[in-house]
Parts: C-alpha cells; structure tokens; sequence
C-alpha cells in the first residue's frame, strides 16, 4: 500500500507539472515584445498663445487654443491642467465665472470666489482629446458690483479681466503605439510639435542616411526633405537632424526614430521597390514603435532630378498614396503673373463675420512678390453690419502693416454692402507678406446683462477687392528683405565647397528647414551644389547662396572682390579699409559675416554669402540666420558678428560680452547708375577698366552740363526780346 502510495503521489506531482509547463507555455509570448513606457510632457500654455499669456477681457469673453495631439501618441489617464488665476480687484467675484472646455465638453466651472490664491490642477479625462486638432477653451463672464443698477452698461470696461499667470502648463502622459503609414500622412508624420517639450533623453530628432558617394541629385534631396519639414512646421521648431552615411549606420542610432534614406535602399527593403524607377515610399519602422521610414529612391543620380520634389508639388503631392508612388522626372512650372485685381475671395477668404461687443480684429494677409513695387493701392471694402448696431458710438478701422489707414462710421448705406474706397498707401507696402488688418468697434444702442453678444456682428464679404498698380522693379539687395527673394521663384541654389563635411551638410538641411517654415508656398526648395560645378555652369542660376569659409568655397573667392567686406587672397582674414576692423590689429578673433551682393552671373539676381574667418565664425553666422527673433534687426547689406570685446563695425561700439550681431551698409559701387554693373564686374582684380568706366562717367556728365549751359544760354535772349514786345505795342 505505501509503494501504490508513492506511486499514486508521484504521478500527481508529474501531472501537476505538466498542467504548470503547458499553462506557463500558453502565458508566454512566442514572440519578445518591448514593453512600452508611459511617458510624459508638459508644456507652457503660452506655448499655444503665440507666447502670450491666456487673457479675457469685457463682460463675456473667450480664448482657445489649439492643441495637436499626434498621431503616434495613446494618451493615458495622468492629463491635467496646472494654472494659477490673477483677477481685477475690481470684479463683483460672487457673481463672475469662468469656464473651462475641451473639444466643445465641459471640463470644469468655477465662480471666482472658489479660485485658489495658488496654482491648481484640473483634471481632463484621456476620451476628451482626439489624435490630432484639440480646441482648448476658456470663456469668462465677469461682473462689475454696479451692474445691476446700470444694467452692465459697459460690457468693453477695462475693470473686466482675467488672466492665466505665467508658468501655467498642459500635462500630458502617453505611450507611443505603432501606426499604419501612408504618403498622404508626409510630413506630418515627421514633425510632432509636442516632441520638443519631452526631455532631452526622450526626443527623437530625425537620422537622414546619404550614400558614401553622394551626388548633387542626392544632395538636393537631403534639401527637398529638408524645406518639405519646415513647411509643416512653426518658425520656432528645433530642427536639428542627424545625418550620417550608410557605413555609419548602426543599429543602435537606428532605433527609436524616424528614418530617411536617401539615394540607396536598404537590404530590408529593397523587395518592396523596383530599382530602375524613381520612387519615394513611407514605411512603418522595424526599429521602433510608432515610427517611419522614408525612402527616396533615384534611378539615375546624375541627371538633376529629385523624386523628393514631389513634396513640394502640391498639384501632385495630393495624389500620393499607399507606401511606394513611382514618378518621372518633371520640371515645375512658373508661377502666375502678379494681378492687378483681386478679391479676398481669390486670397483664399471666405465671408468674415466678428460677432460681440467691443474691439475685434478681422486680419487679411496679402503676398507682394519681392520683383512687385506697386504705386497706387485702392482697397473697395464691402461691409455688412447688425441692423441693431449703434451708429453713433460704433466705427471701423483700416490698417496696413501696422499703420492706421482710415477710419469708417458706419451708416444706413454701409448695412447694404455698398463698397466703401479706401486709398492705401503704396509705400508701405514690402516685398512679401503684408497685412491688411480691420478693426471692429461694435455697440448696441442699449446694453443689457442678458443681450446675447451674438447680437451685434459685422461681416466682411469677399468680394471685397484690391486694385493695385504696380510696376516691375527688384529693390537693391538688402538683408532688410531676408528671406527674400530665396524664399520664392525661382528658387535658391546652395553652392557648397568641394570637399564637404557632414557640418555643411548640418548647415544646409537647417537653413533649408528655415526657408521651409517662411515660404508662402512650397513649390519652390532649395537646390544644392559644389562650388567648382556652379563655376562651371556659369550664370544659370538666379538666385544663389554661397555657404562655407572662403578659403574651402572656390565660389566665394570668386566673387571675393564683389564683396562689400572682401577676404585677403588666402581667404582667411579680412581686408583692411572696407568698414569692419579688430581693435586689436595682432590677436586672432572670430568673425562671422552675411554679406548680400547683386548677382555676377545672372542679371536681375542676388548672391547671399554666409561664411566667417573660422569655423566658430561661420557657426556664430549660422546661429544668426536660423534665429527668427533676430530677423527684425536685419538690415544693410553686411552683418559682422563677433565676440562684443573683440570685434566692432565702424561706428558701432562694443556692447555685452558673447556673440553680438551688427549690421551695417557699405557703399556698393553696384548701384552707382550706367557704371555700376562694370565697376562690380571689374572689381579689384581690374582697375584699368574701372578707372575707364569712371572716366567715360566723367565725360558723360560733363557733356550733359555742357549741352545744358547752350541751351540756357540760347533760350536767354529769346526770353529777353518777347519780354519787350509789350513795351513796344505800347508805344
């Protein structure tokens, strides 16, 4: 019996670890799955407020702000909102509100007497957001003591606000999931405005893979990608890819971010694709969740076409679908010529109507091509008004750029739509975007706590137009204008030095990431080519950048003598005399120059130099250029930047210690009238003809001075002799 025992129990101990294997071998993953972290982000609100503070202002108010959640994110249950509330003294608190909304659902209300003194945290449920466009809403109504005795007679008092201090924040928490990808979702799927607000070990910066022998074509790809990015991007995107080549691809740098393959197609993908076709295609990632490979295929990487282009093209971006589109080479079009005519409409407006009580802004933008001058702007406004606006105390305003224009009181004709003309001046108009901007001033006769705002409404109808004579006349180049005209047609070319770097590469995928997120239209990127190819060419190219130490760049010793600040011969320090110095004449320094010249090669063309003394020089130029708070200090036709202690410009002095940008205008021989042209070509390598253009100068003025004097001289006595016929008459 004990041995049946043992028996009896040993049998049970086996069947006990049979069941424990097999269940064990149902619970474990045939296949390894990367546990994914819960990740999280926190950004500012101002973030979402054109980094301006969250305010509401008048009787009922409202502010929203867009909140793009990507694709790639699961958003989990830890999301809050982290504010700090500072109101008027003023406000009746029992009796004013304010209201918190995501998405058009309530998130939470609070009278203004239950406002914490300190920050607080508002919790939003994960359901109430939506992958993509998430509309934040807070709307105050806020009570004035004697409201109820003057009926809220002034909804527009300036005792009417509050404000979301700053510091206040938006908490995210997520986890990254995989996602199916298409072309129609590039680039979106490459920029996720978000990103920059996680820490720095969480970010996920894109890696762009060249081939070992990189062409032009692939070059030009890498800039095509590149402008593609900024044009889907905010001005103030960090923008700073990796790019490496295929030998130096390693799986560890490879993991966890998005991929672009430029000229050579991986091993893993290769049987996805046809070799002998032009193609781009989008792929999800092997190398990590939720991320995408970009490939860009070129069957012939020799003759100057891109498939990346089609990025660009919106006439045939739109049609891309599915992971792989195959193309054939193309050239694109020219733009339209400018109009003289147009409407709102034909801008792209719809019919804009400003509803509420007080001042509201209706903004129109308006592109004037950097080639445009205009000389006469009629603006016919047509304008419809709420019949229960009070005409005596409500008004309209224009502004251009800033300026106010003219000032409209509406009437009984102005409720019809009849237009009103408004002259605008020419002269403030600039070369690129302009702003026609019209200001409500919106009253009821009587007021009420209970009138609905909604009540008094102005709208803007479409058909409003804008005549605009102009003639056909490029301003002199000037840093002024930056980013134009690279920013437009045709188009810039990058001239780059022969033996380039993975540091100029950097150089030109930033700058053209820049040029991205400025372009009205992104028809246009930017090309890239070598110096000592671009010679070659000649002056096919209207508009060119030529980028790099001069002493790397053949081009820009070529045009070293053009410069308003030239190079000695050896390219590595400046020529004395021409209004920039070191105040110490034998210590080594770093400069930085932007210098902006009219074109050699092509007639009507601007060349932009960014280059340095030294490679921290170039960098600090670099740094300048891509920073878009300095853009409004631009000006002249040089930009010198230096440590402040160590380099000045003439007439300038030393300002704070570190980098320090100025600006300045040096005389350009180029815009001197009939002469000009030959003493830029001439330069300083040629003097003879220089000094021969300079002396027909001469014997041209004096010959005009001459016939003028004979003329005079002959018209005198004939003036003398008519004066004395009356006197004669007389007699």
């Amino acid at each position: 019996m004990e041995t049946t025992g043992n028996w009896m129990n040993g049998c049970k101990l086996h069947h006990v670890i049979a069941i424990v294997l097999l269940f064990g071998a149902f619970l474990y993953p045939q296949k390894s799955v990367d546990a994914q972290e819960q990740n999280f982000v926190e950004i500012p609100l101002e973030a979402f407020h054109n980094e301006k503070s969250v305010e509401l202002v008048g009787l009922i108010s409202s502010q929203t702000l867009n909140i793009s959640i990507p694709r790639g994110w699961l958003l989990g249950e830890e999301n809050w909102l982290e504010i700090k509330f500072r109101k008027s003294d003023l406000l009746d608190l029992a009796g004013s509100s304010v209201t918190i909304s995501l998405n058009g659902s309530h998130v939470s209300s609070h009278r203004l007497t239950q406002l914490s003194e300190t920050k607080q945290q508002i919790l939003i449920p994960a359901n109430m957001f939506t992958q993509g466009n998430n509309t934040l809403t807070f709307a105050g109504t806020l009570y004035l003591p004697d409201d109820q005795g003057t009926n809220c007679q002034d909804w527009d008092n300036p005792a009417r606000w509050l404000s979301i201090e700053p510091g206040g924040l938006l908490h995210l928490s997520f986890v990254r999931r995989e996602l199916s990808m298409d072309l129609s979702d590039f680039p979106q799927v490459f920029i996720e405005p978000l990103e920059e607000y996680l820490p720095d070990s969480a970010r996920r910066q894109t890696l762009i893979v060249l081939p070992e022998d990189s062409t032009q074509d692939d070059l030009t790809s890498l800039s095509i990608i590149s402008y593609t990015l900024g044009s889907t991007a905010e001005t103030n995107y960090d923008w700073k890819p990796e790019i490496v080549t295929m030998s130096q691809l390693r799986p560890d740098i490879a993991a966890n971010r998005n991929i672009v393959f430029i000229g050579e197609t991986p091993p893993e993908f290769q049987d996805l694709v046809s070799k002998d076709k032009n193609y781009v295609a989008l792929l999800p990632s092997p190398r990590g969740v939720g991320n995408a490979i970009l490939l860009i295929g070129d069957k012939n990487r020799q003759d100057g076409f891109s498939p990346a282009s089609v990025f660009s093209d919106p006439a045939r971006g739109i049609l891309l679908h599915g992971n792989v589109a195959y193309l054939d080479p193309y050239v694109p079009t020219a733009p339209q010529p400018f109009l003289d005519n147009f409407s709102f409409e034909d801008l792209g407006y719809p019919d804009r109507t400003a509803r509420g009580i007080g001042q509201q802004n209706l903004i129109y933008s308006l592109y004037i091509p950097y080639d445009i001058d205009p000389t006469q702007v009629k603006l016919n406004l047509h304008l419809v008004h709420s019949p229960d606006l009070d005409l005596q105390n409500s008004s309209f305003t224009v502004y251009l750029n800033g300026y106010s224009v003219a000032g409209i009181l509406p009437n009984a004709l102005s409720s019809t739509g009849t237009p009103i003309t408004i002259g605008l001046p020419a002269q403030k108009f600039r070369p690129g975007i302009n702003f026609v901007r019209i200001r409500l001033d919106l009253y009821p006769p009587y007021t009420s706590c209970t009138r609905a705002p909604e009540a008094v409404w102005a709208t803007i109808l479409n058909s409003t137009t804008l005549e605009v004579a102009h003639r056909k006349h490029p301003p002199i180049p000037s840093l002024e204008h930056f980013p134009l005209p690279f920013g437009e047609y045709p188009g810039v070319l990058y001239v780059i030095p022969d033996q380039y770097d993975q540091i100029d590469l950097d150089y030109v995928s930033r700058l053209s990431f820049m040029f991205g997120t400025s372009a009205r239209k992104s028809e246009y990127p930017p090309g890239v080519i070598t110096a000592s190819k671009f010679l070659q060419m000649g002056s096919s190219h209207h508009n060119v950048i030529l980028l790099g130490l001069p002493s790397r760049n053949l081009a820009t010793m070529s045009a070293n003598a053009l410069l308003p600040q030239p190079f000695t011969d050896d390219g590595k320090a400046l020529q004395r005399g021409y209004g920039v110095y070191l105040p110490t004449a034998d210590a080594d320094a770093s400069l930085g120059l932007m210098q902006i010249i009219p074109s050699p090669w092509a007639n009507g063309g601007t060349v932009l130099v960014l280059t340095g003394n030294d490679q921290k020089g170039l960098g600090w130029t670099l740094d300048v250029i891509l920073d878009t708070a300095l853009r409004d200090q631009f000006a002249g036709n040089v930009m010198v930047i230096g440590s402040a202690n160590r380099s000045e410009a003439s007439g300038e002095s030393p300002g704070q210690q570190g980098s320090q940008p100025m600006f300045q205008q040096i005389a350009d021989a180029s815009n001197i009238p009939l002469i000009g042209p030959v003493l830029q070509r001439s330069g300083q390598a040629f003097l003879i003809p220089a000094l021969f253009a300079v002396g027909i100068a001469l014997i041209l003025v004096v010959s005009i001075l001459w016939v003028w004097r004979r003329v005079q001289n002959r018209n005198t006595p004939d003036i003398i002799e008519k004066s004395d016929e009356p006197e004669q008459n007389e007699l």
